[in-house]
């Protein structure tokens, strides 16, 4: 994911794989780009380049290359990294001394000609982390009106599947040829079960509904604790009868995102995190904990902790979590939905377990690209 340049060894910075043949001219731009916070890594060729990228590093997050080149030129380099799908969305910066139409028409995000300015690939480095985020953006979009259409398309017939089973259910009570043929105990628990099911798949399609109604073109830089403190509000009445709320809201760095989307992140992971928590804990006790916090990461990331303690159930109340419509695979579709969500922004949702018992959601964020020194 992009990472935003700076100084300091805190800081998050944008990795580039300058690959440049002559080495002078390698030396002095690498020179440069780390004097700019960009951590750089340099290839003499393209065959070293691809092996570089192929060698299980940390990718980078842009590649600048020269046209002309021993081994494998440019050209080719470019090729390769398109046919590789673990490589073909990182952008490219092309440089090169041929004035020709072809090697302007490089597929590249920028092109330069030698000679330039120091700065002038600089901003072109910048411009390629702005349209690579623009073209995640308009993916996660077009991702997002997926959703949207598998939601309705599901809810249609779900909808009358829904009405039928409870006229059933109902006419049960009434109608003697339907009471006969739902006396025997399992055709009503089957009954029952298909209601529930159906129920369930209604519920998850909500669920998809709301994240891909968000839009992703409203995605801003965004202080992540505006967001976290606006699901505390929007969850306080939801938790405090079966948890106590903790939060911790520090400041981290700004990140880009669409903000309703990831409240609603925020907001699930924290009604999940009750839910858990109050089927795990004997309230009657000692009430469980959930809690909600924002930090930054020694790597410069901007993270948003959501967790809940709990210990093993001793009231014999069973693994079903106490709060009405959630279930375990409830809770797995939550997580699964949420997780799409975080990444969508090119962050990362993963699910850690406490010391002391419980667990935590921690959701890594990318740092805004465009705020980046230079």
């Amino acid at each position: 994911m992009p990472r935003a340049a700076g100084s300091g060894d805190s800081s998050v910075r944008t990795r580039v794989l300058l690959v440049e043949d002559d080495p002078d001219l390698r030396s002095a731009l690498a020179d440069l780009l780390r004097a700019d916070g960009f951590e750089v890594t340099t290839a003499e060729h393209g065959d070293a380049a691809l092996a570089r990228l192929r060698d299980g590093s940390p990718s980078p997050d842009v590649i600048v290359f020269d046209l002309m080149m021993p081994e494998k030129d440019g050209w080719e380099l470019r090729v390769e990294q398109k046919r590789d799908p673990a490589l073909q969305r990182i952008p490219v910066v092309a440089i090169s001394a041929d004035g020709s139409a072809q090697a302007a028409a490089i597929d590249a995000a920028q092109y330069l000609r030698k000679p330039f300015a120091y700065d002038d690939l600089r901003q072109a480095i910048r411009y390629a982390l702005r349209n690579r985020f623009a073209r995640d953006g308009d993916r996660a979009t077009s991702l997002a009106s997926l959703a949207a259409g598998l939601a309705h398309e599901i809810n249609n017939p779900l909808t009358y599947v829904l009405t039928n089973l409870r006229m059933v259910a109902g006419g049960a009570q009434g109608t003697a040829g339907a009471a006969g043929a739902l006396e025997e105990p399992a055709a009503r628990e089957m009954l029952g079960d298909a209601i529930e099911g159906a129920e369930r798949i209604r519920r998850v399609m909500e669920r998809v509904a709301t994240f891909a109604s968000q839009s992703d073109h409203d995605r801003a830089p965004i202080d992540p604790r505006v967001v976290a403190n606006a699901a505390v509000l929007a969850t306080l009445d939801v938790i405090r009868p079966h948890a106590t709320l903790v939060t911790d809201l520090r400041a981290t760095p700004r990140i880009v995102a669409n903000a309703a989307t990831l409240e609603q992140v925020f907001t699930q992971l924290l009604v999940h995190a009750a839910r858990v928590a109050s089927a795990a804990c004997t309230t009657a006790e000692r009430p469980p904990s959930v809690g909600i916090a924002t930090h930054t990461a020694a790597s410069g990331h901007a993270i948003v902790d959501v967790w809940h303690d709990g210990e093993p159930s001793h009231s014999g109340r069973g693994a079903e979590p106490a709060l009405p419509g959630a279930s375990a695979s409830d809770h797995a579709l939550v997580l699964s939905i949420c997780t799409g969500a975080v990444t969508s922004f090119g962050g990362e949702l993963s699910c850690l377990p406490r010391p002391n018992g419980g667990t935590l959601f921690r959701t890594t964020l990318p740092l805004d690209p465009l705020d980046a020194k230079p």
